[in-house]
């Protein structure tokens, strides 16, 4: 049995939960522009050793792109302005739940694509991973990735 859970939502909130990688993820985010759930996708993908299809990729780049434009940025906008202390700290909280619902449905919608899509003409091979879609695989980043996805995987193997 695969110690990765069939659920993209339960591997990003297993995997998230790494020490390192929310703050990794956050530098990703806010460093380099690049959309956290489109890389806990691409690490679901790679670690279920997913062949790369380009037409899955650009479907759920698309995806994601409408979502963070639309639902998931402006929330993310509106915690981050909100003060951190009272009387705002109730409206952020809320702001915030309604974030994580925003994000949680975006990764759902993720993985009907990837459900949906079987094999086809477009696959590539194994060198061309997700994960490689966003970062260059000589990037430090990249690495430091691997090595979280490596440690959550090991700690799943060893889990009775």
């Amino acid at each position: 049995m695969s110690p990765f859970p069939e659920s993209l939502w339960d591997f990003s909130l297993s995997i998230y939960a790494e020490p390192e990688m929310e703050a990794l993820c956050l530098h990703l985010q806010d460093r380099r522009g690049i959309n956290v759930n489109l890389l806990l996708w691409a690490l679901w993908l790679d670690a279920r050793s997913r062949p790369f299809q380009l037409a899955l990729w650009q479907q759920g780049v698309n995806r994601s792109q409408r979502a963070e434009r639309w639902r998931v940025g402006p929330l993310r906008r509106v915690r981050r302005f909100l003060p951190k202390r009272t009387p705002w700290q109730g409206i952020r909280s809320m702001v915030k739940t309604w974030e994580l619902q925003s994000e949680q449905r975006q990764l759902q919608d993720l993985q009907k694509i990837s459900d949906g899509l079987s094999g086809g003409s477009d696959v590539r091979s194994a060198d061309d991973g997700y994960l490689i879609q966003l970062l260059g695989s000589s990037e430090p980043e990249y690495h430091q990735l691997m090595q979280i996805l490596e440690h959550w995987s090991n700690g799943r193997k060893h889990r009775p």
